[in-house]
């Protein structure tokens, strides 16, 4: 007779436990998500962070990607100096100096005024040809002729050679007198992280 009232008295205690526990983790999960809710909005308002790429910092005429492609025409460069007489192709990249010498994509062409810059080779391999092998013989007063598709010519004089660093942009920079820059590798010793730098003016 009195075992039946503590067995009964005991029960609703487990249902009022089941139901705290509920609600207890009913209550855990809205903030879990809440969290989330939280987090995701302040994310969406808050400012993206501003990448900058390399190239976007480089010159429009270091970064022949940023050039919009204008070729006028290839056309041939001649150094009687030295022996030279090469068809100059647009472009820089590796397939093209694999070919001959190189116009820089961005810089002046043969009839404009401007730092016309040409690159090449200076040691020849079985993988591509040497065209400025000799340009280091270049000295003051040699002519360097360009000639157009027209078969107009344009003739520089040399007036220096000096070495730069292979990071040195500064000899693509556009310049206000009309000029030939010619750019290569250093012999016999080949540094690979110094460039041969020939300068020359139009000959008025």
């Amino acid at each position: 007779m009195h075992s039946s009232p503590r067995c009964a008295a005991r029960l609703p205690v487990k249902k009022h436990t089941s139901l705290y526990s509920i609600v207890l983790i009913a209550i855990g999960l809205l903030l879990i998500v809440g969290s989330f809710a939280y987090l995701f909005v302040v994310n969406k308002r808050a400012p993206k962070k501003l990448t900058i790429k390399t190239s976007d910092t480089l010159p429009p005429f270091f970064n022949p990607k940023s050039i919009k492609k204008r070729n006028p025409g290839d056309f041939t460069l001649r150094i009687p100096a030295i022996s030279i007489e090469e068809h100059v192709y647009e472009g820089v990249d590796d397939e093209t100096l694999k070919v001959g010498v190189g116009h820089y994509p961005g810089t002046a062409f043969p009839g404009e005024d401007g730092n016309i810059v040409m690159a090449a080779h200076s040691i020849a391999t079985e993988e591509h040809p040497g065209p400025f092998t000799r340009v280091d013989e270049l000295k003051a007063g040699d002519e360097i002729t360009l000639i157009d598709k027209n078969s107009k010519q344009y003739v520089f004089t040399v007036i220096e050679q000096r070495i730069v660093e292979s990071t040195d942009v500064s000899v693509l920079y556009p310049t206000k007198d009309t000029k030939v820059t010619l750019i290569s590798c250093i012999k016999p010793d080949y540094p690979r992280d110094k460039r041969l730098i020939t300068s020359a003016v139009i000959k008025r």
